[in-house]
């Protein structure tokens, strides 16, 4: 699964360029882009296989091809400024079923699946077109010092909602001494370990070439264990170092599971006290 990147947003073309992205970066820094971390993000949900299956089994189930729309068949879908539904009753019904039965297969995939928060976000433009969109952020200004969060763009209380951070500021807009603002981190000490946690996690590092040609072996038809795995990266003699089997399940669930991965079943064993 290749997925292309929308810089600036659906009216540009988007591309698969990662060193376009560094250039658009550099020459309109107001554009909207993608960080190095989402492009990151990016690279493992492309090699990912369980996320693959659920995205063609959900493309297969609101009846759209298994590559995905068109470009611009998925933005007359999906762009909030298309007109064309205003004096067509019949097609915008047909936009209303057929954006219900995406969010159906979205929502089916979100209560199956532990979601990242980037890739919650990005999984309807992926699942439709095999895009990603940078998101808009909106900034509010309550002076003095504040905590600020940063929300997509349907978020409209942003001074209650807390269930949806993007990033998590201390924001000083008057002349306050350092110790007002410890003082003030302080007294805020638990709701920001509340929003903290809502946070995407952290990518530490860029997955080397010699990683994603071992992570790509379990996106294969052939249903592969890491123990097998193992064995194939000792016969070939390419690898430098070949790490047990249990080692390489850790480093798999560390790259690529921690963006999509399937939910634990609650357990429904009755606890009997004496």
């Amino acid at each position: 699964m290749k997925i292309w990147f929308a810089v600036g947003g659906l009216l540009f073309n988007p591309t698969q360029n990662l060193n376009d992205l560094e250039k658009i970066r550099n020459e309109y820094p107001g554009l909207a882009n993608f960080s190095a971390e989402d492009c990151e993000k990016v690279k493992r949900l492309e090699i990912n296989p369980v996320f693959k299956k659920e995205i063609l089994k959900a493309r297969e189930n609101i009846g759209i091809p298994i590559d995905g729309l068109d470009y611009d068949d998925f933005k007359s879908y999906y762009y909030p400024f298309n007109t064309n539904t205003f004096d067509n009753p019949d097609l915008a019904q047909i936009n209303k079923d057929f954006n219900k039965k995406v969010d159906n297969e979205i929502n089916k995939i979100l209560e199956k699946y532990n979601c990242d928060h980037f890739v919650e976000k990005q999984i309807k433009s992926i699942l439709l077109a095999n895009v990603v969109i940078p998101s808009s952020s909106d900034n509010s200004d309550f002076g003095g010092i504040s905590i600020q969060t940063i929300f997509n763009e349907s978020d409209k209380d942003r001074d209650e909602n807390q269930n949806d951070e993007k990033a998590v500021f201390i924001k000083i807009t008057s002349k306050v001494s350092p110790e007002a603002i410890i003082e003030f981190i302080k007294k805020k000490r638990n709701r920001l370990n509340r929003l903290l946690k809502n946070l995407p996690k952290h990518i530490k590092k860029p997955l080397t070439e010699e990683e994603l040609e071992i992570h790509k072996m379990k996106d294969s038809k052939d249903k592969i264990t890491f123990d097998t795995m193992e064995a194939k990266m000792t016969i070939s003699g390419k690898f430098r170092y070949v790490p047990p089997g249990s080692t390489l399940k850790q480093s798999y669930d560390r790259d690529i599971n921690v963006l999509f991965c399937k939910k634990r079943q609650k357990s429904t064993r009755k606890i009997v006290t004496k």
